[in-house]
């Protein structure tokens, strides 16, 4: 136990003299108060820490580490420490750590050269997932798995349609905006 009149966190100041009694800060009249301002929800006194365990986000497991260059709110993922801890250095500026959303284990990560890579490994992985085939792609239109030579794709570069689909699509959309056109 850390002697009265000195911060309980274990930093060594001294704490102020409370002037008035209140029961639901914890403060007593003419007695010093045990922590200074913000120091009692630090680390373990916090009311939600859980002794530093990893904590899960989006299937992610997030490490407390509060000095790592990529920390977000002092934590970073788990896979990127492994992937670092394997290179034997940080990952260079510019490259993800990609890793399999359904494995648990670190023998799947690949590190991307870039984003873009990284996106193409999740859009294959998805359609394996879903339709046993990591080249097709989804139609925009009816939503349904197919081979990009049944599909056409859309001048932007990103969606693909079934001819029909497409035909739908374009019928729809006349109807609906040819008002505007007149």
């Amino acid at each position: 136990m850390i002697e009265k009149g000195l911060c309980q966190c274990g930093c060594g100041k001294k704490t102020w003299i409370s002037t008035v009694t209140n029961r639901n800060k914890g403060y007593i009249k003419e007695v010093p108060v045990d922590y200074l301002l913000g120091h009692k929800s630090k680390g373990n006194n916090h009311p939600r820490w859980r002794g530093g365990l990893p904590i899960e986000s989006e299937g992610y497991k997030l490490i407390y580490n509060r000095n790592h260059p990529k920390s977000r709110n002092g934590r970073i993922r788990e896979h990127i420490l492994v992937c670092e801890k394997a290179l034997g250095r940080p990952v260079p500026e510019g490259k993800v750590t990609h890793h399999f959303p359904d494995k648990t284990k670190f023998t799947h990560l690949v590190l991307c050269e870039n984003d873009a890579y990284h996106i193409l490994l999740h859009l294959r992985y998805r359609a394996l997932k879903e339709s046993g085939h990591k080249d097709w792609r989804r139609c925009c239109g009816c939503k349904k798995w197919d081979d990009p030579k049944n599909l056409i794709l859309e001048k932007s570069g990103t969606a693909y349609y079934h001819l029909e689909c497409r035909r739908t699509y374009q019928r729809n959309w006349n109807r609906k905006y040819r008002l505007f056109w007149l």
